[in-house]
């Protein structure tokens, strides 16, 4: 509450509203949420197959993300953290084939313990981008003795579909730094990052020993087609100054370790005794 207004005057302390204090806080609680969805969820079980679809339509605002403005409550803006569309498929198949199936279910026990008590099973996940903000780095030219900032929107940003790359993700010639005395007009997280695709799948295989002990030897394959997923943190984003070198590129890939598996394609075995 102790910030300067805007002003083509260079700062000096006695600008503070609140001179000689340089740093007066206060805490609200009058930030605003609004979200707003569209949720579609498909079941479907043939024999052995499960087949489950959820599809969510989504929008999400908020008032409370531009900082370096406080005199802007009204800017709404995008959540960076929530997505568009968000898309997850799961497929879960328990193979017809061994003793007591539809398949060889007179089999011997040799050729139940090949070709019995197979299982598949496939996760999904594809989604839209999140959505970050442009900045700039340096002196705010709203001579407010605060560093960086939103730009000026010159025109959309974000790059035509299957124009994106690594390298250039948004265009940094559509902003510019704001003019003497004013603050950026661009608004909060106006560009889209990468979206999510990313498939799992698993297969396994189960060993009747005795009647009452059973082993499984599960094969996961996270990311099985290894499509690369650009950035890292929550949510991804690349550089988005416009005046450093190399505006909108990727310098890293999303880790294993996010919600989704992401990173780069990996093999693992598991075996699980049960008796």
């Amino acid at each position: 509450m102790d910030k300067p207004q805007p002003s083509t005057t260079p700062f000096t302390s006695s600008e503070y509203p609140f001179f000689p204090f340089t740093s007066v806080t206060t805490y609200l609680q009058n930030g605003q949420l609004r979200y707003n969805a569209l949720q579609l969820e498909a079941m479907r079980r043939m024999g052995a197959i499960v087949f489950d679809a959820h599809w969510t339509w989504s929008n999400t605002m908020y008032n409370y993300g531009d900082t370096t403005n406080p005199y802007s409550p009204t800017q709404w803006g995008r959540d960076p953290y929530a997505r568009r569309q968000y898309i997850p498929l799961s497929m879960s198949w328990a193979l017809p084939f061994g003793k007591g199936l539809a398949h060889l279910s007179n089999a011997s026990k040799p050729v139940d313990a090949l070709l019995g008590g197979w299982n598949l099973q496939s996760i999904a996940t594809f989604a839209s981008g999140t959505y970050f903000s442009p900045s700039f780095t340096g002196t705010n030219p709203a001579n407010t003795n605060t560093s960086g900032g939103l730009p000026d929107c010159l025109r959309n940003g974000n790059l035509p579909n299957g124009t994106r790359t690594w390298n250039q993700w948004f265009d940094p010639t559509a902003f510019a730094i704001p003019q003497p005395g004013h603050y950026g007009t661009c608004g909060i997280n106006t560009l889209v990052g990468p979206g999510i695709y990313v498939w799992h799948a698993s297969i396994s295989k189960d060993f009747h020993i005795t009647e009452r002990f059973k082993a499984t030897l599960t094969m996961q394959v996270s990311n099985l087609l290894n499509h690369p997923s650009l950035g890292s943190g929550t949510p991804p984003t690349p550089n988005t100054s416009i005046n450093q070198a190399n505006p909108g590129q990727f310098t890293s890939e999303e880790p294993y370790y996010n919600p989704e598996r992401q990173g780069a394609r990996q093999v693992g075995l598991k075996l699980r005794l049960a008796w």
